[in-house]
């Protein structure tokens, strides 16, 4: 006897069960494929608000502090942490200048190549903003901005060498050579 059983894709056996996602327009920059993926889930949940910062600990009763770790200079929210502490500042500014673009969520008015540049040094920002963050609250131990961007270039370096093994236009080449960032 010969049975035929018919299996829905899973894809839509989930829309069909949750009623699908709602679409939002940060999933690129945070899924972007040139982002590590460590970076991108750390993203993901800075964009879901999701992950414990003070100020939601303390709400909580769980931190008797509210203060940021980082720059003491201001409550720990997810908008302080990652774009108004002194500290994440800091490191910002220097990957800018090193970058020459603005490091911004939009990226606005930037090639294929530098869009993927800005947004996997957004990520590898965030990230390791947030591991300093909890090093500091841990450990007590904070390193310097300069530290953390050569930390963050060296990421974006290596990623983009697993990226860049295949071919790259001239162009985009060129303008990664003039970063320092391939050979």
């Amino acid at each position: 006897m010969n049975v035929s059983i018919s299996c829905p894709a899973v894809a839509s056996t989930m829309a069909s069960m949750c009623g699908g996602h709602p679409s939002v327009g940060w999933y690129k920059d945070v899924w972007d494929a040139w982002c590590v993926p460590k970076h991108s889930i750390i993203c993901w949940l800075i964009k879901q608000e999701a992950i414990n910062i003070r100020e939601k600990l303390f709400r909580l009763q769980i931190s008797d502090n509210n203060q940021c770790v980082l720059c003491k200079n201001g409550i720990e929210t997810h908008e302080h942490l990652f774009s108004r502490c002194k500290y994440s500042e800091q490191i910002k500014e220097q990957l800018e200048s090193w970058l020459q673009i603005q490091i911004d969520p939009q990226c606005i008015g930037l090639s294929l190549q530098q869009l993927r540049v800005c947004r996997m040094t957004l990520a590898a920002f965030w990230y390791c903003v947030w591991i300093e963050r909890n090093a500091c609250r841990m450990d007590n131990c904070l390193k310097c901005p300069q530290r953390v961007v050569q930390e963050i270039r060296r990421l974006v370096y290596a990623r983009i060498r697993v990226k860049t093994a295949g071919a790259v236009k001239m162009q985009d080449r060129i303008r990664l050579q003039k970063l320092d960032l391939i050979v």
